[in-house]
């Protein structure tokens, strides 16, 4: 979901159960790698370091946002 909307977004929280700011927080170039639970929605979000190339644009990206949902 790279170019949505805020609106996108918040329909993705809402339909899906999904923290605001998990959806947010790894579209933000200076993210660092880490690891993130959400205890309400039972989610885990993993944010890795590792150098991927966008080839629709022919840049680096140094990050590949993943969110385990828990059942």
């Amino acid at each position: 979901m790279p170019a949505s909307s805020k609106e996108e977004l918040a329909e993705v929280s809402q339909l899906c159960n999904i923290p605001m700011e998990f959806l947010r927080d790894p579209l933000a170039l200076e993210e660092s790698a880490r690891i993130q639970y959400g205890e309400e929605t039972n989610c885990t979000l993993i944010i890795n370091g590792f150098p991927t190339i966008d080839m629709n644009h022919g840049q680096f990206e140094s990050y590949i946002p993943f969110l385990l949902e828990s059942p």
